[in-house]
C-alpha cells in the first residue's frame, strides 16, 4: 500500500515501474502541452475568457454559439435549478417580499418596558418607530 506524504491528499509510491517511466514525456522547446499565458490572474481575465470562448461557434451545432448551444441545453435539461439559472440570468431574479408583523412584539416590548401610550406618542424617535411599523397606540388602550 502508497504510504502518505505529509502534504494532504498526495501519496508517495516507492515502486515505480519501467513501464510506467516509459511513457513520461518531459517539455521541449515548442511543445503544445505547455500552458505558456498561464492560469488567468484576476476576475475580469477570467470573464474575458469565458466571453471569448462562449462566442466561438459550437462543435456540435456550427450555427450557433457554444454559449447558445449551452444555454439551449439548459433550457432542456430535466435539471429545475439549470432551467432557472437560464430564466434568472435572462429577466432577473424574482423578486421575493419578505412579511412579518412585529405589532405584538413591539406592543410586549412596550408592556415590559412600562412605556404608557402618552410616552410612546410624546417621544419622537419612539412615535417614530411605531409609525413605521404601522402600529397605532392609542391613549386609551394603556387605561
Amino acid at each position: 500500500m502508497p504510504k502518505r506524504s505529509a502534504r494532504r491528499g498526495t501519496v508517495k509510491h516507492r515502486n515505480i515501474t519501467e513501464k510506467q517511466l516509459a511513457n513520461l514525456r518531459p517539455f521541449v522547446p515548442g511543445d503544445p502541452r505547455i500552458n505558456r499565458l498561464g492560469r488567468p490572474k484576476s476576475h475580469d481575465e477570467l470573464r474575458a475568457l469565458i466571453q471569448s470562448l462562449a462566442a466561438e461557434s459550437s462543435d456540435n451545432a456550427p450555427d450557433w454559439s457554444r454559449i447558445e448551444f449551452m444555454l439551449r441545453s439548459m433550457l432542456t435539461y430535466k435539471n429545475a435549478t439549470d432551467r432557472a439559472n437560464v430564466l434568472e440570468h435572462g429577466w432577473g431574479k424574482v423578486p421575493q417580499s419578505i412579511e412579518h408583523d412585529v405589532s405584538e412584539q413591539l406592543k410586549q416590548i412596550m408592556d415590559q418596558l412600562g412605556l404608557t401610550p402618552t410616552d410612546v406618542n410624546s417621544d419622537p424617535v419612539l412615535a417614530e418607530l411605531f409609525g413605521v411599523a404601522s402600529v397605532k397606540v392609542d391613549d386609551d388602550a394603556g387605561a
